[in-house]
Parts: C-alpha cells; sequence; structure tokens
C-alpha cells in the first residue's frame, strides 16, 4: 500500500521520491489510491503516512494528499493468515484506536 501512495504522488508531482520525504512536502494529491489490506495490523489503508527504504534506512512520506480514496477491509481475507500473524496484528489495533 505504500508503494502505491508512493507512485500516485508520484505521478502528479515533479522531482524525485527523495523529495517527498519528510512532512507535508508533496505538492499536489496523486491519482485515486483504492487499498485492500489483506492483512491485519498496518492501518496503512487509512494513514498519512507511507514508509520507503531509502539508503539503507526507513524513511517516512507524510501528508495528508497520501491518504488513499478509498479502504476496503474485508475480514474475511484474513481468514487464512498464520495464527502468529493475525495475532500480531491485532495486538496492534489498540494503538491504532483514535477516541
Amino acid at each position: 500500500m505504500d508503494s502505491a501512495k508512493i507512485s500516485s504522488i508520484s505521478a502528479t508531482n515533479d522531482g524525485s521520491i527523495e523529495d517527498y520525504i519528510g512532512v507535508d512536502k508533496v505538492g499536489k494529491k496523486g491519482l485515486p489510491i483504492i487499498c485492500i489490506p489483506t492483512t491485519s495490523g498496518t492501518g496503512s489503508e487509512v494513514t498519512r503516512f507511507a514508509v520507503i527504504k531509502y539508503e539503507r534506512t526507513k524513511k517516512a512520506i507524510s501528508s495528508e494528499l497520501i491518504i488513499p480514496d478509498v479502504a476496503i477491509v474485508d475480514p474475511t481475507l484474513c481468514l487464512y493468515l498464520q495464527r502468529s500473524r493475525l495475532i500480531r496484528g491485532l495486538t496492534l489495533y489498540p494503538t491504532r484506536l483514535k477516541l
């Protein structure tokens, strides 16, 4: 999903990906994005963040302009996950809740 976010803004903004690393450095909204998560826990389908490996470290792009337009969350896609992966994802959900 992060790759889709980055590809989306790359299609509508000038410059290279390095130019977008940081907070609110994206100038224009990218192409429409529809995200369908197939694992649990990351929340990338609804966040303003995209993580990219750059120069041997992980860097983040943070912008309201990369929030996906549509998120289709189908819990049946998680039915066949390894139990350990499902449990790890479920333990992350309380940290993602906004009250």
